[in-house]
């Protein structure tokens, strides 16, 4: 396939549809591509390209790398190219019903998460809430998780009698 190949361009736009959805469910700002490989670590031109359509020689790292920031299925990416009558094969997304910045000295409250079969979603909603809190609200946040793994590694070591 060559760059502009329709394939291609049908790609691109699966994941910038792709991208805005997850702008909806975890992180608002990743409606724009620049925030989005920022806090994917990808770079910018690769991603661009591929969300135009404009190349057609990526390493298989690349679609690996691409198809996790886009919580893609793994292998998505060359599955689509091959036949492009399906649909990228997407990972749910966490879904929060309410989500807000915590007012000052108040705790972060997110009234439900839909944990779906990613933990990696997970992380990047905890993330998306942790870098708006405060450094007071941070350290008690970190302070909170250490005590929850430290209570699931408890429960875990415990045998049953």
């Amino acid at each position: 396939m060559v760059a502009n190949d329709p394939a291609w361009v049908r790609l691109g736009d699966l994941l910038q549809s792709r991208r805005k959805s997850l702008a909806r469910a975890v992180n608002a700002d990743w409606r724009f591509r620049r925030r989005f490989v920022d806090d994917h670590l990808l770079d910018y031109r690769t991603t661009s390209d591929l969300e135009r359509g404009d190349r057609d020689n990526y390493d298989a790292r690349t679609y690996a790398r691409i198809e996790r920031a886009y919580m893609l299925k793994e292998g998505a990416i060359e599955s689509f190219l091959a036949s492009e009558t399906e649909a990228l094969e997407e990972q749910p997304i966490v879904e929060v019903s309410e989500s807000r910045a915590p007012l000052a000295g108040e705790e972060l409250a997110v009234e439900r998460v839909a944990v779906t079969q990613d933990f990696e979603v997970v992380l990047a909603a905890v993330r998306s809430q942790y870098e708006q809190m405060t450094d007071e609200e941070r350290d008690a946040a970190r302070r909170q998780m250490i005590e929850i793994l430290n209570e699931i590694d408890d429960s875990s070591d415990q045998t049953p009698s």
